[in-house]
């Protein structure tokens, strides 16, 4: 399917999918992310299922390219990503406004806000005892482009996003972050 990103829909598709197979567990991740966890994936759904829990939350590291640049991300013998996007911060939360956590793991029959940030039913494993890091790769080249084409921002009390043309010989943009107050 082409055209702009449809969170209702996107999500409606994860749940139908999802609820064919209820009491498997789904890896939830977006294209944009990768889940590291502290364990290899059968010993930590092992501890869940001893456990009796039924989805595992992660919190976001965003990822971003040296000098807050937003490169492409690139194909096939391109830079690893990890060496392309070697730092890690926290830039959802305040740019967007969004939620910084992910249900990384679930039930099948778990059911899940929109985005999977959260979820409504079922056990949850304790953040204390389990939890994965969720790298986020949002911040590339079509970032602006993306958030152009989703739902129009929401206010915030601090912080925003904006892009600048850090060479326009080149065409490269980057991140800065500006303070500002909402109206």
């Amino acid at each position: 399917m082409e055209g702009p990103w449809h969170e209702d829909f996107n999500s409606a598709l994860l749940r139908e999918t999802m609820a064919e197979h209820p009491n498997d567990w789904w890896v939830v991740a977006d294209l944009d992310e990768f889940h590291v966890y502290d364990r290899p994936l059968p010993d930590f759904l092992a501890y869940c299922e001893r456990e009796g829990y039924d989805f595992v939350e992660g919190a976001f590291l965003d990822r971003v390219a040296e000098n807050g640049e937003l490169p492409e991300v690139g194909g096939l013998g391109a830079v690893p990503l990890w060496r392309r996007y070697p730092l890690a911060g926290m830039l959802t939360l305040p740019l967007l406004g969004a939620r910084p956590t992910k249900v990384t793991l679930a039930r099948g029959f778990v059911e899940l806000d929109l985005g999977q940030h959260r979820a409504w039913t079922g056990s949850g494993a304790p953040v204390h005892e389990i939890y994965a890091q969720v790298h986020h790769f949002k911040w590339t080249a079509s970032v602006e482009r993306r958030l152009t084409r989703e739902s129009p921002p929401m206010p915030r009390a601090s912080g925003s996003l904006s892009t600048r043309r850090s060479s326009p010989s080149r065409g490269r943009s980057s991140i800065t972050y500006a303070d500002t107050v909402a109206a």
